[in-house]
């Protein structure tokens, strides 16, 4: 059997990666939903979910401990402002993705106050995370307006 042109084992296998939570499946997931998306177009996920927040985030089954955040003004236009409650970690990043999960900004954290460009990004919705150490410690999602 086929949906369109695709066989319905592999459209199976398509949703089962988009249903799975991005710290899991990483960013093949947003891949996923963009595609089943084509063959399903009222298909809805919630891009990161819950499942951040009821869980920790783990390494090498060591908690990271997240520390205090504000990305600031959400929606945004032209500047996204990162605020920390501390100093942050040597080396962090904050980085965006569009929904597909695609790479848009990487940038680095070196102040607890810090204000990027967004001016040249499309309006949509995004998802953000810290890295530092090489470990997400602070995710979250974020909608850009004109």
């Amino acid at each position: 059997m086929t949906f369109g042109a695709m066989p319905c084992v592999v459209l199976n296998q398509i949703k089962s990666i988009a249903d799975q939570c991005p710290d899991d499946g990483g960013f093949a997931v947003f891949a996923a939903r963009a595609w089943y998306r084509r063959f399903e177009p009222m298909a809805r996920w919630e891009g990161w979910g819950n499942c951040f927040e009821e869980r920790p985030i783990v390494a090498s089954d060591k908690v990271i401990p997240a520390f205090g955040m504000k990305v600031l003004p959400n929606p945004a236009t032209n500047r996204l402002q990162v605020i920390f409650d501390v100093e942050p970690i040597p080396e962090s990043r904050f980085l965006l993705f569009d929904l597909t999960g695609t790479k848009v900004l990487d940038l680095p954290l070196n102040s607890p106050n810090s204000t990027f460009d967004i001016s040249s990004l499309a309006p949509g919705f995004y998802f953000y995370g810290v890295k530092n150490r090489g470990n997400f410690t602070q995710k979250g999602k974020i909608t850009i307006i004109r």
